[in-house]
């Protein structure tokens, strides 16, 4: 939430000038940072029930986090890749 707080009137307007769904970018950026340090609630909480060691649960996430950071990026050049099924229905 706080992510959402700080980095929404940075980006907002970037974004609407882009056309780019602001909702989608806030939970494609809100994700990662609930898994990397120092916040981590993802990681420590699930390192907390499955009983697995903070190195281990980062060195299975990071293809997810790049994965995510690739995606974001992508999203972020080509705002047409997000519009393209909106625009097909309309």
């Amino acid at each position: 939430m706080s992510q959402v707080l700080l980095l929404k009137p940075l980006l907002l307007p970037a974004l609407v000038t882009r056309g780019i769904p602001v909702d989608l970018v806030m939970d494609l950026i809100g994700t990662p940072s609930g898994n990397t340090p120092p916040v981590g609630v993802i990681t420590y909480t699930v390192c907390g029930i499955i009983k697995c060691s903070f190195a281990e649960f980062v060195r299975w996430s990071w293809p997810f986090i790049l994965s995510m950071a690739i995606l974001l990026t992508l999203l972020a050049l080509v705002p047409d890749l997000v519009l393209f099924l909106p625009n097909q229905l309309m």
